[in-house]
């Protein structure tokens, strides 16, 4: 994301970056992280991603209120992008 979000406590990585642009995680507007099913079953199978965005990733994003992502983003990208419903 360039919103200056950042889904982890220390720094935006770009596994966030791709699973976001994938559709594997969405935010809603209340800024909560949501995982799709597909990558809630590859955290069970796979120590890697299960490592990555498991307990790492943040349940909602850190983001100085300047920098909030527009909440129309945040609809299209449920719509269009997010491989599951939220």
């Amino acid at each position: 994301m360039t919103t200056g979000a950042t889904t982890r406590s220390d720094f935006n990585s770009k596994w966030d970056i791709l699973a976001f642009d994938a559709g594997l995680i969405t935010v809603n507007g209340g800024l909560r992280v949501h995982r799709a099913h597909r990558l809630q079953q590859s955290q069970q199978t796979d120590p890697g991603v299960e490592h990555s965005f498991g307990r790492v990733l943040r349940s909602n994003l850190r983001s100085p209120e300047r920098s909030v992502p527009d909440s129309l983003y945040l609809s299209w990208h449920h719509q269009h992008v997010f491989l599951d419903t939220l």
